[in-house]
């Protein structure tokens, strides 16, 4: 038998749903979106009109790759109804790592992981202050992959 990890994370954690266009205050505005180097090499890849918009979009500075912003302090793939032209040309699992995670946070303790919702989004704000009881955590343990992974902070 594998070594276990422990997982925990509040119990509306699963119903959390993007609400997209819906959405009154935008993730995708006031901030460049810093793109994974997965993905800008994907994006980079991209054939036709939408890949030719999306390599003269994606900047590289100090060998790190972002969406600046437009004037308007919006990303340049945010469309008027505040819709991603990423998820609309390419599909979700074309989203570069911080438009698929945000506003989820981890923070991992050894074997154990917290898993949680950042109250900088609005849905995130609806799921927790329309919760009709006690907050209550869930917990899972699970079998480790056996393969560690990279520390992002070393």
């Amino acid at each position: 038998m594998g070594e276990k990890i422990t997982v925990r994370y509040p119990e509306y954690y699963p119903l959390f749903a993007c609400k997209g266009g819906a959405c009154q205050d935008t993730c995708c505005a006031g901030w460049e979106i810093e793109v994974d180097s997965v993905s800008a090499e994907y994006y980079r890849s991209i054939p036709g009109a939408f890949g030719e918009e999306l390599r003269k979009r994606l900047e590289t500075e100090e060998g790190e790759d972002f969406f600046r912003l437009t004037r308007q302090r919006r990303c340049p793939f945010l469309d008027e109804q505040n819709l991603c032209r990423i998820y609309q040309n390419l599909g979700e699992d074309a989203l570069c790592d911080i438009c698929t995670e945000h506003p989820r946070f981890y923070i991992w303790l050894g074997a154990d992981t917290e898993e949680g919702l950042g109250l900088c989004c609005e849905e995130v704000r609806r799921l927790l202050f329309t919760h009709p009881a006690p907050i209550r955590f869930e917990i899972e343990e699970l079998e480790a992959s056996g393969e560690e992974e990279e520390d992002p902070f070393l």
